[in-house]
């Protein structure tokens, strides 16, 4: 009989995750609950969540009539509910630790029930601290989701296939790695894997995909709360079935990382990216940000600055286009009632095609731009029981009428979690 240690039983159960076609990322699990269930070192965190949605735009419609297949399409309303459960399991493994969870998000709607779907996503993530003051993550995640439709159904077989949904499966694998040789310095290096494949033959045609990246950094440390980075990232994206937009993209930034314990906090990067088309010899550079930068005030008060500016692929056309998005938000937690927040949003995007498109027998690079903004209210009942309510806004305002629309959403939820 031999003996297993808890750390290569670890490493076993994440290198099954990583070959299996099981598991991969397309969004998070959500934060761990504070809960003290447990198996003996093993923590248990169940959780869930029930929101009641009401959009006077749940298509993003234009406000202008068309007639599609014999309907005309018009903005259209509706409430829907959306039901999250999910489970995480956390096993600390004395510097280490294993944790493996997964979520479902369920939609139900009241008058256009063809919009009822499921989203599910499960998968882990191993932390080693090891000797040398190396540090390795591995994450695995797997997702099946899908881009919602377009419009309401309707009798015209060729324009209901315009509108459908288009259901898929996604798997992000990710290897990162830190060393730090010296006093104040260290070395980062990463690998990414990922992959959508539809489950409709036209829609995986023109849109399965693999995309590998590999990056790495240097990084220099400040102060023990400040650190300044070189970084460098390279990717490969191959269409499955034409190679017409297959790409490689560069991304070099300088930067600043800030400690999550700081009173500003997260990271700010600056550099250009660029996108190279291997079947036609054309490629797209722009000035690239990056950045998540939180700022406490005081222990009330926290803002929080989000931009993003880089080259993306349109997910209906493949080609090219440089998206911006900026936004502000601030979190006011009430002094006379430490369990009640308020949280207000604003922002602003832009989406730029670098190639044309034609929609509706117009031919054009598509430019949009769009304004928005929200507020809401939480109520912390338990820590683990949290009451919430929030109102959003979107002005979407683009060359193409097919994309130009404004948005009412309204939203109050509960989310228990252990």
């Amino acid at each position: 009989m031999f003996k297993i240690s808890k750390l290569y039983l670890a490493i076993l159960i994440v290198t099954f995750m990583a070959i299996s076609p099981a598991y991969a990322e397309v969004k998070e699990l959500g934060d761990v609950g504070e809960g003290n269930i447990k198996a003996g070192s093993l923590e248990i965190h169940p959780f869930v969540s029930v929101q009641g949605t009401y959009s006077d735009n749940i298509y993003q419609s234009y406000d202008e009539d068309k007639s599609v297949g014999g309907e005309i399409i018009e903005q259209e309303s509706d409430f829907y509910t959306t039901v999250s459960p999910g489970i995480q399991f956390l096993l600390p493994i004395d510097n280490h630790s294993l944790q493996i969870g997964g979520r479902a998000d369920i939609y139900n709607y009241s008058d256009f029930s063809e919009n009822d779907h499921t989203d599910a996503i499960v998968g882990g993530i191993l932390d080693l601290n090891l000797a040398c003051d190396l540090w390795i993550k591995v994450s695995d995640f797997y997702s099946k989701t899908q881009v919602n439709r377009r419009w309401k159904e309707i009798l015209d077989p060729v324009a209901e296939e315009l509108y459908d949904e288009r259901p898929y499966d996604s798997n992000d694998f990710t290897v990162k790695t830190k060393y730090s040789p010296l006093d104040n310095w260290a070395v980062s290096a990463w690998f990414d894997y990922a992959y959508d494949r539809y489950d409709e033959d036209q829609d995986a045609l023109a849109s399965d995909y693999d995309r590998s990246l590999v990056g790495g950094s240097l990084i220099y440390s400040i102060t023990s709360k400040i650190d300044i980075f070189a970084e460098y990232n390279f990717s490969q994206v191959n269409y499955e079935y034409t190679d017409t937009y297959d790409n490689r993209n560069s991304m070099a930034y300088a930067g600043l990382e800030f400690d999550p314990t700081a009173k500003l906090n997260g990271y700010l990067k600056l550099g250009l990216a660029n996108k190279d088309y291997t079947e036609f010899d054309v490629d797209y550079d722009t000035f690239s940000v990056l950045a998540d930068l939180g700022y406490m005030i005081s222990p009330y008060n926290v803002l929080e600055l989000k931009a993003f500016r880089a080259i993306e692929e349109d997910i209906d056309y493949n080609v090219p286009l440089t998206k911006t998005d900026l936004s502000l938000s601030y979190r006011h937690i009430f002094a006379q009632n430490t369990k009640v927040a308020l949280n207000t949003k604003i922002g602003y995007g832009s989406l730029i095609h670098e190639e044309e498109i034609t929609i509706d027998s117009v031919t054009d690079e598509r430019e949009d731009t769009k304004l928005y903004g929200g507020v809401g209210v939480d109520y912390k009942i338990q820590k683990w029981l949290i009451l919430g309510a929030d109102y959003a806004y979107v002005n979407n305002d683009s060359n193409f009428k097919t994309y130009d629309y404004t948005e009412n959403r309204g939203t109050v939820g509960v989310t228990a979690s252990f």
